[in-house]
């Protein structure tokens, strides 16, 4: 079974209310599971810094 890209052609998506960012081309792990491979953006709705 292959897994579904996380990403799916996007740079950044939610999880655990965070934005995350990913730091690989083509990654297949949620940050949870590839904390390494994703860059915390800060909290939903919190304003950029």
């Amino acid at each position: 079974m292959r897994r579904r890209s996380y990403i799916d052609d996007m740079t950044a998506r939610t999880h655990g209310g965070h934005v995350w960012r990913s730091g690989r081309d083509g990654n297949v792990w949620s940050p949870a599971d590839a904390p390494d491979a994703w860059e915390d953006l800060g909290a939903v709705g919190e304003d950029a810094v």
